[in-house]
């Protein structure tokens, strides 16, 4: 890797004082009912109910580099009212 290369933490959990800690605060503030307009405005709209899913997975994934982990949200049917 490229990043080991020139000697830059290839994952979140190479960053140093970085720990799980971080990332529950982080899915905790995007669950926060203030911020609900802002997760259904991003470019893949989530509910808060999907946030441990989905962008917990991505989360996860930079942390360990395991890519895997992420997934897909289901596209979403606007014809169903």
């Amino acid at each position: 890797m490229i990043e080991r290369k020139v000697g830059v933490p290839a994952t979140r959990n190479e960053v140093k004082g970085f720990s799980p800690a971080h990332l529950t605060r982080a899915l905790s503030a995007a669950k926060d009912v203030q911020l609900r307009m802002e997760l259904e405005k991003m470019p893949v709209p989530l509910t808060a109910e999907m946030v441990d899913e989905f962008m917990g997975a991505v989360l996860e994934a930079a942390a360990t580099g395991e890519l895997t982990r992420i997934r897909n949200v289901p596209p979403v049917d606007h014809a169903q009212p």
